[in-house]
């Protein structure tokens, strides 16, 4: 029996962008074993995600930059945070509407508001693609993983690909695509383990704290040999940024070059400090919260519950499938500034679903 009433969130002004199911919006599987959901187990998820996002955009829309409460610290507004992404979009739109040969490429959920920007202004769908690959496991960054089949028009070496995106931190889904595309131009065996051992670098230098210059280096390199230009809305990892603005203005003029060059001088991007895990940004930017983290703050007389259960999959190579939820996904730009901030949003969150299972 259903204990809920489903409600259309006025916090959630975005619209799925075509191809993308409207509940990725609100949740997504973690893992390759995911359990499969119920129209009514999938409801119930998105219903707690938007529920727990209006709370939690409600508060932060009343707090100044460096206000905090128990459950972040505001770092920019959402009239600022929402210039920012739509001069985002405005200028991949006008620095790529031109290029019969540029497919713009979205990862959602975290740019498809921006795409859908970029659509409502004109530009050719043929030539907009989403593309899910998910970086992201939790409130931790994860191992890139592409989800059904890249279509061969963005494998095609021919065509310059751009992709905006909301933030700039592991490029590890950047990467992946790259790396995709690097292995359809030159299948060869020490071109793809080339690829393979860069992949590897970056995860190795992004938990280091971002510091191995030459991973970044040869990122953008690579980045630039298969085609692919970037523009993202805020960066948390400097050493990317720059070694993507070094590649862009220090190597001879190419196709690519060029493209990468006007969409740095158009935005140059946002910096943040690397420490912090954004959240929010005119509903851009999010966290993900895994269900397993949210049932081990449920009573436990619900923690065995199949209503609770059904969102985790089976245990392979002791990492665990599962679901997660799309919080804190609110207007301004905010952060973790402590360890209990991100613990009270998942209480909160653990919390609100009790009430809502009864």
């Amino acid at each position: 029996m259903t204990v809920y009433q489903e409600t259309k969130s006025v916090t959630r002004p975005e619209e799925p962008f075509p191809g993308v199911p409207r509940w990725r919006m609100d949740i997504a599987p973690v893992g390759p074993h995911a359990p499969e959901l119920t129209p009514e187990a999938e409801r119930f998820l998105v219903h707690l995600t938007q529920k727990a996002n209006g709370f939690f955009d409600g508060i932060a829309r009343n707090m100044a930059p460096g206000e905090r409460d128990e459950y972040f610290t505001v770092h920019t507004t959402k009239e600022n945070a929402e210039q920012l992404v739509h001069k985002t979009a405005a200028d991949v739109h006008e620095v790529t509407k031109d290029y019969s040969n540029v497919h713009l490429v979205f990862f959602p959920a975290g740019s498809i508001p921006i795409a859908r920007l970029i659509s409502d202004k004109g530009y050719p769908s043929h030539r907009m693609h989403v593309l899910d690959i998910s970086g992201s496991t939790g409130t931790e960054s994860g191992s890139a993983v592409v989800t059904g089949t890249i279509p061969r028009e963005l494998l095609d070496p021919t065509h310059d690909i751009v992709i905006p995106e909301d933030i700039i931190d592991t490029v590890n889904t950047i990467f992946r695509f790259i790396q995709a595309r690097g292995e359809f131009r030159d299948p060869t065996e020490t071109h793809k383990n080339w690829l393979y051992t860069l992949g590897r670098r970056l995860k190795m230098a992004h938990a280091n704290g971002n510091i191995y210059l030459s991973a970044y280096a040869d990122f953008a390199r690579a980045a630039s040999e298969e085609h692919v230009s970037v523009l993202s809305v805020w960066s948390k990892n400097e050493q990317a940024r720059r070694a993507i603005w070094i590649q862009a203005f220090g190597q001879p003029a190419s196709s690519q070059t060029r493209i990468q060059q006007e969409l740095l001088m158009c935005y140059p991007i946002m910096s943040l400090p690397p420490t912090l895990w954004a959240l929010g940004g005119d509903y851009v930017m999010d966290t993900g919260v895994l269900w397993s983290r949210i049932i081990k703050k449920l009573p436990p007389a619900l923690q065995k519950d199949p209503r609770v259960t059904q969102y985790i999959g089976p245990t392979v190579d002791d990492k665990t499938s599962e679901w997660l939820i799309r919080a804190v996904r609110i207007g301004p730009l905010a952060y973790f500034e402590t360890k209990d901030q991100e613990t009270n949003v998942i209480k909160f969150i653990a919390k609100h679903a009790s009430r809502l299972l009864g």
